[in-house]
């Protein structure tokens, strides 16, 4: 059994489970405040297959750690059902 291994801020997960994700990138039009970000990253987190979200207000981007295989449709329209417009999505 792996475990998880942290040191200091930082942790990282199994590897079985890092090969079980996977990481989308989006521009999304509209962030303009820390307010702004918790609405997409709440929007986000809600969706069973999403395991981490990094919103960055500033930049107008959002980092989300995905289970493989989630559609990015799916993401989307949880930015958008936020009141948010995703300029582009790539998977990293």
């Amino acid at each position: 059994m792996e475990t998880v291994h942290c040191s200091g801020q930082s942790c990282s997960l199994p590897s079985f489970i890092q090969e079980e994700q996977e990481s989308i990138h989006m521009e999304i039009a509209g962030i303009t405040s820390r307010s702004c970000a918790k609405a997409i990253k709440t929007a986000l987190i809600k969706l069973p297959e999403v395991k981490g979200v990094d919103v960055n207000w500033k930049k107008g981007t959002a980092n989300i750690k995905i289970e493989k295989g989630l559609d990015s449709l799916a993401l989307v329209e949880a930015v958008e059902g936020a009141g948010f417009n995703v300029a582009s999505t790539r998977r990293t």
